[in-house]
C-alpha cells in the first residue's frame, strides 16, 4: 500500500540524519530527497508506518534507483547472494533486496564488521560472506520473522527460522514482530522468557512479541498429534513485563496444545500482558485435550480466545478450552467455547482475580471450579451459555463471586448451577429471574415473589 506523507517524512528525516552513510558526494542526499523516485520507491517497497523502524530503508533501498546507484554501497538481490559474495571490498555497506527474493521484506541495509572473526552467522542479524566477512543489519530494534527467513506459507516448515528469530529477539533486546501468514511448525517450540540473556535484563524488564493480528498470524502446529506443541516458560524463574499479543495458535493434539508455564508452578509471570491471542485445539476425542493451559500469572492483563474443535452442546468433544492454574490479582477478558468444558480453574491458590468479561458458549460445562483454595475471584460481566453453566467441586474455597451482570443462560433442559456449588457466591438474584407464563385475558396478575423491575 502507498505510504502516507507522514511516513515519507519519517524516511526523509532518517536520510537527513544519516546522510554520511549514503553520500557519494555532499549533494547526493539532496538529490535523493528531491527526486520523485523517492516517493515512488517507498510505495514500491510496500511499507507501512507499523514497520518503518525495523525495515529501515530495506524495501525502499531495493526499489530506489537513486540509492542503489550510490557508489558507497554493494547491492545484492538476496541473502544468498550476500553469503556467496567472495570479492574483498573496501565498501562498508550493502543493500539486500530480500531474503529469498527482492521485495519479500527479508532484506535491508547491512554494514561490514571489520576485524571480526568470531561472531556467528545467526541467519537473522549477522550473515557471513564467502570470504568470512561479517555483515550486520544496520537497524534491528524490531526484528520481524521475515528478517529470519520465515516462509509463513502454510507448507514449508518454519520451526528453525522461528527459533532463530526468537533467539535474535532476546539476544538483541528487540521487539519481535510476527509478520502475517500461516507458519507451518512441524516440531515443538519453547519460547523461554527466563535465563541470562543480556545479563537478565530482558527477563526483568520484558520484551514485546507482537503479530500482525489474531487470525492474520497463525502458528500452525496441527501436524503434531501428541505432547505439548507450543510452550512459553520462564525457566523456573520470576519474569516481568513481557507482552505477547496479536496472533493465533492452532493445534491438534491429544494433550495441551498451547501451554504457558509449567504445571508444577515453578514458572512465574509477573505483570505480563497476553492480549488478542487465540488458542485453538481441534482435537475432539481426548478428555485431556486442552487449547490453552495458563499457569503462574501474577498481576497480569489477559485478553484471550480459547476454542476446541466442535460444539460441546451435544456434547461431542471431550476436552477443555482454557485451564487456569494459580493466578493472583489478574484482570482478564476471556472467550471460550466449542468443547466439553469452557473454562476450568484448577490447581491451587488462585486468588483475587477479576474476570471483567467472560463469553463462554457451545460447551457442556461453562465455568468449572475444580481446584483447591480458590478465593475472592470475581466474575463480573458477559455470558455463559451451556448445558451446565456453572459448577464447582473446589475444596477449601470461598467468596468466588458471580456478579449480577453475568448472564447465565442454560440450553434447553440445562441448568444454571450444578448442585456442586462449593465456594461460589451469587451476589444478586437479578440474573436468576424467570419470566412467568403470560396470563390469559382478564386474569389479574399478582406479584407474589417480591420481584421488582
Amino acid at each position: 500500500m502507498a505510504l502516507t506523507e507522514q511516513e515519507i517524512e519519517t524516511y526523509k528525516s532518517f536520510l537527513s540524519e544519516n546522510s554520511n552513510l549514503f553520500a557519494s558526494d555532499e549533494n547526493s542526499i539532496v538529490d535523493i530527497m528531491s527526486e520523485e523516485s523517492f516517493k515512488k520507491g517507498l510505495e514500491c517497497g510496500n511499507l507501512s508506518l507499523s514497520n518503518l523502524n525495523y525495515l529501515m530503508l530495506g524495501a525502499f533501498l531495493k526499489a530506489s534507483e537513486a540509492i542503489s546507484e550510490a557508489k558507497s554501497f554493494l547491492k545484492f538481490n538476496t541473502v544468498i547472494e550476500l553469503r556467496n559474495f567472495s570479492s574483498m571490498t573496501d565498501k562498508k555497506f550493502a543493500i539486500v533486496g530480500g531474503y529469498y527474493a527482492v521485495g519479500d521484506e527479508g532484506g535491508g541495509l547491512f554494514h561490514k564488521i571489520d576485524g571480526d572473526n568470531t561472531t556467528l552467522d545467526d541467519s537473522v542479524i549477522v550473515f557471513i560472506d564467502a570470504d568470512g566477512t561479517r555483515w550486520k543489519r544496520l537497524n534491528f530494534q524490531i526484528i520481524t520473522t521475515k528478517m529470519a527467513g520465515c516462509f509463513a506459507n502454510g507448507v514449508t516448515d518454519d520451526v528453525v527460522n522461528l527459533n532463530n528469530w526468537f533467539a535474535a529477539v532476546r539476544k538483541y533486546n528487540a521487539t519481535g514482530y510476527l509478520s502475517d501468514g500461516n507458519y507451518s511448525i512441524q516440531s515443538p517450540i519453547v519460547w523461554n522468557c527466563g535465563g541470562n540473556t543480556n545479563g537478565g535484563t530482558d527477563r526483568a524488564n520484558g520484551l514485546t512479541i507482537t503479530g500482525a493480528g489474531q487470525g492474520a498470524v497463525t502458528l500452525d502446529f496441527t501436524s503434531i498429534l501428541t505432547g505439548n506443541p507450543f510452550k512459553i516458560d520462564s525457566n523456573g524463574e520470576s519474569c516481568f513485563y513481557w507482552v505477547f499479543e496479536n496472533f493465533t495458535v492452532l493445534t491438534n493434539t491429544a494433550n495441551t496444545g498451547f501451554k504457558i508455564g509449567d504445571s508444577d508452578y515453578t514458572d512465574e509471570f509477573n505483570r505480563f500482558k497476553f492480549k488478542n491471542i487465540e488458542a485453538k485445539n481441534i482435537n475432539t476425542s481426548s478428555p485431556v485435550a486442552v487449547a490453552l493451559e495458563a499457569t503462574g500469572f501474577y498481576n497480569c492483563e489477559v485478553d484471550i480466545v480459547c476454542n476446541g474443535g466442535a460444539s460441546g452442546k451435544t456434547p461431542t468433544p471431550q476436552g477443555t478450552s482454557l485451564v487456569i492454574q494459580r493466578w493472583a490479582f489478574c484482570e482478564a477478558q476471556l472467550v471460550a467455547g466449542n468443547n466439553k468444558v469452557g473454562v476450568d480453574i484448577k490447581g491451587s491458590y488462585s486468588y483475587g482475580n477479576k474476570f471483567k468479561t467472560i463469553d463462554i458458549e457451545e460447551v457442556d460445562i461453562g465455568l468449572l471450579l475444580s481446584g483447591d483454595s480458590l478465593t475472592k475471584n470475581s466474575f463480573d460481566n458477559g455470558t455463559v451459555v451451556a448445558n451446565t453453566c456453572i459448577k464447582s467441586i473446589a475444596t477449601n474455597s470461598h467468596t468466588n463471586v458471580i456478579q449480577d451482570a453475568l448472564n447465565i443462560a442454560p440450553y434447553g433442559g440445562g441448568i444454571q448451577f450444578d448442585p456442586s456449588f462449593e465456594g461460589i457466591e451469587v451476589r444478586s438474584n437479578t440474573n436468576l429471574l424467570t419470566t412467568p407464563t403470560f396470563p390469559t385475558s382478564g386474569q389479574t396478575v399478582v406479584n407474589d415473589q417480591s420481584q421488582t423491575a
